[in-house]
């Protein structure tokens, strides 16, 4: 299966020798690998790398080092959690799951292949971050459930079988509500040419049985700056300012155009409207109701707010 291995493009020569060779070792079990002397901190940015590189090797959590006083090689042990019989019989069961359920994506272009991604994932139970398949690709492919890890490291592993490049940031974020930053794992996605920064984890926590949200599809740097940011150097930048509310003509500039949306959701049968407002809180609290109130609506509305990224949710009732 290609892979993109977005993190080794960041590497030194001698570093990616290193990379090469900590990844054939572990992809087959090694109990020790030698690699050329480096640092500490230098030897676990790469062991970082191929792993974020590579979700299929989920069987491994951290190394053991010995340094000898010369300059020859040191050896690594890497900390394996399963054995390799168990970890082909897992590994062949994900990757029948994964092309089960990306052979439905793969006649699409690449933003709707992306979308198809985003939306097989917001169906994950968000899951007990105690399990070890939670923060693999294992949880998310083979039982439903997930931490932002295992989200983000399923989403490249499905982005791969497409042949689509993507690596997994990790960093920290708030949460939609607000909360302080925590440890958290997102993506970057290549669609159409650009970089973009995908959360699918964030818009499955804001998501609902009949609401899908894209409140963190295709952000920019600039804007998914508004609430993570990320602890490890980026092998790219993501420039293009084009999110799904853009995309998709839900992002608001003013009242006529908050006014036409409305009435554009609404005959077509939609209860829950989704908008993104690029002005204050308060702007946007304002002209919704001053949009509700030309449309002479009359049922009843319950308004909530993701206050990083300014979205909007809008659902009317019944009555009206």
């Amino acid at each position: 299966m290609p892979t993109f291995e977005g993190y080794r493009k960041t590497l030194s020569p001698l570093q990616v020798q290193i990379y090469d060779a900590l990844k054939d070792g572990m992809s087959r079990h090694r109990k020790e690998i030698e690699v050329q002397q480096c640092t500490d901190e230098a030897l676990n940015g790469i062991f970082e790398s191929v792993l974020l590189d590579h979700p299929e090797i989920y069987y491994v959590k951290g190394y053991r080092l010995w340094k000898r006083q010369d300059s020859s090689p040191m050896a690594v042990a890497p900390v394996y959690t399963s054995a390799p019989k168990e970890v082909k019989s897992v590994l062949e069961s994900c990757s029948k799951a994964a092309e089960i359920l990306i052979s439905r994506a793969e006649g699409l272009d690449e933003y709707a292949q992306e979308l198809f991604i985003h939306d097989l994932l917001l169906r994950v139970t968000y899951g007990d971050g105690r399990k070890a398949e939670a923060h693999s690709l294992v949880g998310p492919l083979l039982h439903g459930i997930g931490v932002c890890e295992g989200i983000s490291k399923a989403a490249k592993f499905l982005f791969d079988l497409l042949g689509r490049k993507s690596f997994v940031v990790i960093g920290v974020a708030k949460t939609p509500k607000g909360h302080k930053d925590e440890p958290h794992a997102w993506n970057c996605i290549q669609t159409n040419g650009c970089w973009y920064h995908l959360d699918i984890t964030f818009d499955n926590s804001l998501s609902g049985r009949s609401v899908k949200r894209y409140d963190y599809c295709n952000l920019s740097d600039y804007e998914i700056e508004a609430d993570h940011k990320a602890t490890k150097r980026l092998p790219v930048k993501c420039v293009t300012q084009q999110n799904y509310y853009q995309q998709t003509g839900a992002q608001i500039e003013n009242k006529r155009q908050l006014v036409d949306f409305i009435t554009k959701e609404r005959s077509s049968g939609v209860r829950d409207i989704i908008v993104k407002f690029p002005f204050s809180e308060e702007e946007a609290y304002l002209m919704i109701r001053e949009a509700l109130a030309e449309l002479n609506y009359k049922g009843t509305a319950a308004v909530s707010c993701n206050k990083q990224q300014m979205v909007f949710h809008l659902h009317c009732g019944e009555n009206n």
